[in-house]
């Protein structure tokens, strides 16, 4: 029970945070927006530095498993980098978060065996933005 109360409290940070996101979105901060994700994706998330790497797929989703994060957990991630993408203006920022997202439901579907219609349709439209 214990457990449980943690992993919610959790949730509810990261929703707080996807909100705050969303509201820096809504009014147009989009530096500040950028700064404040990068941030918590360090600080709250301990992922590192998004940096290119050769195994890029491969290294990112291996440290996504080692963290051990819940699917709900995962989820958020990818709403978090799904607007900070959106927000940038550097197309290679945001074809590598896109990237990430990729993943990131590869994770939820292979080891947690979640599909939503949503993360499905955000999945194809990804996709067709990576293949144009």
């Amino acid at each position: 029970m214990q457990q449980r109360d943690l992993i919610l409290d959790e949730i509810q940070k990261l929703a707080k945070i996807l909100a705050r996101i969303m509201g820096l979105k809504a009014e147009g901060k989009t530096e500040e927006l950028n700064f404040f994700a990068e941030n918590i994706l360090k600080e709250e998330l301990d992922l590192q530095d998004d940096t290119y790497t050769a195994d890029f797929p491969k290294d990112y989703e291996s440290q996504l498993i080692s963290k051990n994060y819940s699917a709900d957990k995962l989820n958020l991630l990818a709403k978090i980098l799904l607007e900070t993408a959106d927000s940038t203006e550097d197309n290679s920022n945001r074809m590598y978060k896109y990237r990430q997202v990729l993943v990131i439901y590869d994770i939820l579907e292979k080891v947690y065996h979640i599909q939503s219609l949503q993360n499905l349709t955000i999945r194809s439209e990804i996709e067709k933005l990576l293949t144009s």
